[in-house]
């Protein structure tokens, strides 16, 4: 009988270099380490406690991949923290082409949205981004849209956005954004940053950068109320997951003729509930016009005044003036418009490219030419 040497494994967790030892190995799982539930090494878990053997292999937390279409995503403390952003941004830097003036360090922009979440992930980053030789730009709390319209002005190396975007409250991540505010991708280069995290970082220079607050709230609010003026008088109902769009449209509307209803929504109820709800809303208030705005303050549902849901290749029509009788309005047609199927709008003319405040302004105007309740036209 010939003795068999037992194969030896390696345990090295996602994003790290390092190989670490059995025993932090089953440590991190026990105490549910961010990089665990992607980790090949994951039902290695020898004789830890049932539950978190159960929680390991539930169909509820599978090796979730953070790197998504709409950019990194994930839940916090369990697929994202304040320490695997740190890592994550080391090799965010490493993707920046490098500036021909060696002495020019890269300006960096960042901003978060209001998740209770997101305070703390953007200590991580910034704090990675200054001592790894960058200067900060920091927004604070600010909207997606507003810090799309931020970067455009600025025009830095790179803008990093922390948000979860429109998914649970509990999630959050990163946008990253290129100079032109144009987010980065996947495929793409969200794709390289993928494939990045699995290679060795190289720290790019050794000096620590600055740092300094910056506000740019008056700017883009400006630019939102010169959208929707002129504009007719309406009954407007309103839900939105971003608390600083909805302040933001208030403050737009009181200079206007225009009246609006906000209706508190519960944005983790399943969609046809919420819409049910928001239904009811509509119908109580008598509102002329109904919109719910995603919690990216990017996406917008339109709802007519009986409650009625409009598709939104219908709400498309309406932005290219299709469903218009004016012919005058007709002629917008061909706008460069591009949308997706989740109610978000992108126009090549405007500043930011995709804004649910733009949007709505756009509808409004249409309806105005119109001069007939949305359920008609």
């Amino acid at each position: 009988m010939t003795n068999q040497t037992l194969p030896v494994i390696q345990y090295q967790c996602p994003g790290e270099t390092g190989v670490i030892t059995k025993a932090v190995h089953l440590a991190r799982l026990a105490s549910g380490h961010a990089t665990c539930e992607r980790c090949e090494h994951r039902f290695d878990s020898a004789l830890l406690p049932k539950h978190i053997v159960r929680r390991l292999n539930s169909p509820l937390v599978p090796n979730h991949n953070i790197f998504t279409n709409h950019g990194i995503r994930g839940a916090y403390l369990n697929q994202i923290t304040r320490n695997s952003i740190s890592t994550l941004a080391q090799h965010i830097l490493t993707l920046i082409e490098p500036s021909t003036d060696s002495q020019k360090l890269p300006r960096i922009v960042v901003g978060h949205d209001a998740r209770d979440c997101s305070p703390d992930i953007v200590i991580g980053v910034v704090s990675t981004l200054k001592s790894w030789g960058c200067d900060v730009a920091d927004f604070s709390l600010i909207s997606r849209p507003a810090f799309d319209f931020s970067v455009q002005h600025v025009k830095p190396d790179l803008g990093i956005y922390v948000t979860g975007g429109s998914a649970p409250n509990n999630w959050c991540g990163l946008d990253i954004l290129d100079t032109n505010a144009h987010p980065w991708t996947m495929p793409g280069k969200l794709q390289e940053l993928q494939e990045q995290t699995h290679k060795e970082i190289k720290r790019p220079r050794r000096c620590i950068g600055k740092y300094q607050m910056l506000f740019s709230g008056e700017a883009y609010a400006r630019s939102i109320a010169e959208a929707f003026n002129p504009i007719r008088q309406y009954r407007i109902a309103v839900a939105s997951g971003d608390p600083l769009t909805l302040n933001l449209l208030s403050s737009v509307f009181e200079q206007s003729r225009c009246t609006l209803h906000p209706v508190p929504l519960n944005f983790a109820m399943k969609t046809d509930l919420r819409e049910r709800r928001f239904k009811e809303e509509i119908l109580h208030r008598r509102v002329d016009v109904g919109i719910i705005i995603e919690p990216d303050a990017l996406a917008l549902h339109l709802f007519d005044e009986t409650g009625t849901g409009i598709s939104h290749e219908v709400v498309e029509q309406f932005l290219n003036g299709q469903r218009n009788a004016d012919h005058t309005v007709a002629l917008q047609r061909n706008i460069p418009l591009v949308t997706d199927s989740q109610g978000r709008y992108w126009f090549q003319n405007q500043t930011p490219e995709c804004d649910a405040l733009l949007t709505l302004a756009r509808l409004l105007k249409q309806f105005w030419h119109a001069d007939s309740p949305v359920s008609k036209l």
